[in-house]
């Protein structure tokens, strides 16, 4: 700290244990008096190291003073009464910075375990030096002493009651803090492992890619030209997928640790699928709410493909439910069969519809400025890897404008133990 700062810090501190000072109980002799002072100063040193006890205490004894003798001024228009009643204030704070200044230096790393001490020996000794001024030293009498006694061990009680209050909301504010920081960085960390897990879902998907261009390659031996551009395709699938190598490495070293993806708990990919939902909700600016639970602990051995199965239905349900909604996607398992809902409370879909949305290249989307439509993969695909992978099988239930549940119905043993059926999902 600079050494303006550390000025201005103790000119506060003064200001403020002056106007403590105007908190006062009169005591023994005429112009003594009981402040909440001792209790400020006590207080500022123990939490302010690099505040000097000495400079302190002459600041105080110039600011606490000078405001009291204008307050006296106010009240008595004798100056020099006024001057007798304020001047042994200056003993007392000189005093004050003195001991304490003496017990920091002396008891070094010990100076906190011992504060008790300090604050009781610190108070006593300066009201004791205040009185001996006041009472001219031959005037004090015992039982003055053994009053300075009692006030200096209920004002060190007090002290010792504030600093522990303090430093307890302290502590509660930094581990809030920290468990902010905490929660910020796991959701980070999720995003970031999320992002990671998708970029191995595309690798997963380019090598089927290949495999599919090698097949089709071995399928058109005779036309050299299709041969060709299937061996183009390939070469440039295999360029892809080495770039997609070299991305995912290079994250996995920043986040400090690869991924086994051989399986993965349903528990972890609920979890991947909501941060990326919630991200996508985020970024189309949609007041979309999206609620996963999952009561299946279960590893799945094909879980890419369950990834591509459970955003296709979300991605649904999010444009059912266009910018305002609820989506809510639970799994548990009921005898031998893994359930997972999907329900949202968007439009629903229309009764002339719902014989035709498993078709290939049906679908209800389209871009309003353009007329196009979107045909992707959609549920068709849904349907085929639902049966073919998972040996289960998908209903939904609906009503029109008022939401679309969808029912997967699944195969534990094919969930753990994976599937030899190969799809090209999206």
């Amino acid at each position: 700290m600079s050494k303006w700062a550390k000025v201005k810090k103790i000119v506060l501190i003064a200001f403020l244990a002056a106007i403590g000072a105007r908190l006062y109980v009169s005591f023994f002799v005429d112009g003594f008096i009981i402040t909440f002072t001792a209790i400020i100063l006590a207080i500022s040193l123990y939490f302010n190291e690099d505040v000097h006890p000495l400079a302190l205490g002459m600041a105080v004894a110039i600011v606490s003073p000078g405001m009291r003798f204008a307050f006296e001024s106010f009240t008595s228009p004798d100056v020099l009464m006024s001057i007798n009643q304020v001047y042994p204030d200056i003993f007392f704070y000189l005093t004050y910075g003195l001991v304490f200044y003496f017990f920091r230096k002396h008891l070094g790393h010990s100076f906190k375990s011992k504060f008790y001490l300090v604050a009781f020996a610190t108070d006593f000794l300066s009201n004791l030096a205040e009185m001996l001024v006041r009472t001219r030293v031959f005037e004090i009498k015992w039982f003055m002493i053994e009053g300075i006694v009692l006030v200096a061990i209920g004002r060190t009680l007090i002290t010792l009651l504030s600093i522990y209050l303090i430093v307890r909301y302290s502590t509660l504010l930094m581990r809030q803090e920290h468990e902010k920081r905490y929660q910020y960085l796991m959701m980070q960390s999720s995003r970031f492992k999320s992002e990671i897990y998708f970029l191995y879902k595309n690798m997963n998907q380019l090598e089927s890619l290949m495999s599919l261009s090698h097949r089709i390659k071995r399928k058109v031996s005779e036309d050299l030209e299709l041969k060709e551009l299937t061996l183009d395709l390939s070469k440039g699938i295999h360029e892809i997928k080495k770039d997609y190598i070299r991305v995912v490495r290079g994250l996995e070293e920043i986040y400090d640790g690869g991924m086994n993806l051989d399986e993965i708990s349903m528990k972890d990919l609920f979890k991947l699928i909501e941060v990326s939902t919630e991200d996508y909700i985020r970024s189309k600016h949609l007041n979309v709410i999206c609620r996963f639970k999952c009561k299946v602990n279960i590893m799945i051995k094909d879980h890419f493909y369950m990834m591509s199965i459970l955003r296709n239905l979300v991605n649904n349900s999010i444009d059912a439910c266009g910018a305002l909604g609820v989506i809510d996607v639970y799994a548990h398992e009921v005898k031998d069969t893994i359930s997972i809902y999907v329900r949202d409370n968007g439009t629903g879909i229309s009764e002339e519809d719902r014989a035709f949305i498993f078709n290939t290249g049906y679908s209800t989307k389209f871009n309003e400025s353009t007329g196009d439509i979107y045909r992707g993969l959609g549920l068709t695909l849904v349907k085929e890897m639902v049966e073919n992978i998972f040996d289960g099988n998908i209903t939904y239930e609906s009503e029109l404008n008022k939401g679309t549940t969808f029912i997967l119905n699944l195969n534990p043993q094919v969930l753990q133990e994976g599937s030899e059926d190969e799809i090209l999902y999206s």
